[in-house]
């Protein structure tokens, strides 16, 4: 079984979620392992202290979910779009 990349979502914020990748990027996942993840205090995540809301916290949390998850290097979506570019061009005909 050929191992897929990971590519994690994360939404801007406070105030919006992982739903506004599903719609357009759901395609990826004949290719690659997704994760749509909302930041704590929005979205589907437990919202918790207010005070807990902050970019420390929120990139403590993400590298957290690397780990559970056993993520190692998740891909940046412009470095997997540059991939699959690259690949689609090799398999065009000349």
């Amino acid at each position: 079984m050929r191992k897929r990349p990971t590519v994690v979502f994360v939404h801007g914020g406070p105030g919006f979620d992982h739903t506004m990748f599903k719609a357009f990027y759901a395609q990826l996942t004949a290719i690659a392992q997704l994760v749509y993840y909302d930041q704590r205090g929005n979205g589907r995540s437990e919202e918790g202290p207010r005070e807990r809301w902050t970019l420390d916290q929120w990139a403590d949390d993400l590298r957290r979910l690397y780990e559970v998850l056993g993520i190692e290097r998740p891909d940046r979506l412009r470095n997997l779009v540059r991939r699959l570019s690259r690949a689609q061009l090799r398999r065009a005909p000349p």
